[in-house]
């Protein structure tokens, strides 16, 4: 597997009045905020990436999966409240045994609410969020990510949710770690302070299952 790795990069221009009058670290604001951005678009690049610049060069998993790693939901069944709970263990039963051990179901807030969360009631059972064992369904724990379906609105042929090792089936890098970069002369002109954040990394997925064959992470998609 070759990693190449791409370079991401955010900026923002701060004046340096509110630098100086800041009641808190603006500095360390701003590098926080920067990190979520840096790693949000890189989650965007590895679950919905095209291969074009705006993603890095980085083909996501909706692109990568093979038809034999895709679980439809039942016939007519395309909105959250509509889904049963066949339409979520269809995809557990086709995730390859090799991959059940550590496996996670990835979805919206969204859908976790109105389907999972929804299902898990009305059969007398609960979600557990307890003694620090997080969000589960299934007897599988759950991720939140919003680079699934995320609105209540029809989803036919979507990608909804995935469950299983993303480790195993895919691979990131980071070339170099997040750094934060400060200029005082950039735009010494209007007296401001310019911020960057820069990091190197790149996502493949190499086993994410073909034609026939299921890989270590599947997809359950709109009927």
């Amino acid at each position: 597997v070759q990693l190449i790795a791409s370079k991401l990069t955010v900026g923002t221009k701060v004046s340096n009045e509110v630098l100086a009058d800041s009641a808190i670290n603006l500095g360390d604001f701003i590098t926080e905020e920067f990190a979520t951005a840096i790693s949000g678009k890189l989650e965007a690049a590895a679950i919905a990436g095209d291969g074009t610049s705006t993603y890095g060069g980085i083909v996501g998993l909706k692109a990568k999966i093979g038809a034999g790693s895709v679980h439809t939901t039942g016939a007519g069944r395309d909105t959250w409240e509509e889904l049963v709970a066949a339409d979520f263990l269809g995809a557990l039963g086709k995730l390859p045994r090799y991959a059940l051990n550590g496996a996670r179901w990835y979805i919206s807030s969204l859908g976790f609410a109105l389907a999972m969360q929804r299902l898990d009631m009305a059969a007398g059972g609960r979600v557990s969020v307890e003694s620090g064992t997080g969000l589960q369904f299934a007897g599988f724990p759950v991720e939140i990510t919003d680079q699934t379906h995320s609105t209540d609105t029809d989803f036919t042929g979507e990608t909804i949710a995935y469950f299983g090792r993303p480790d195993l089936c895919g691979m990131f890098g980071l070339r170099s770690q997040f750094a934060t970069r400060i200029s005082t002369e950039r735009y010494v002109e209007f007296d401001q302070t310019l911020f960057t954040g820069v990091a190197r990394g790149t996502m493949v997925w190499h086993s994410a299952g073909d034609a026939t064959t299921a890989g270590a992470i599947v997809a359950i998609k709109g009927a």
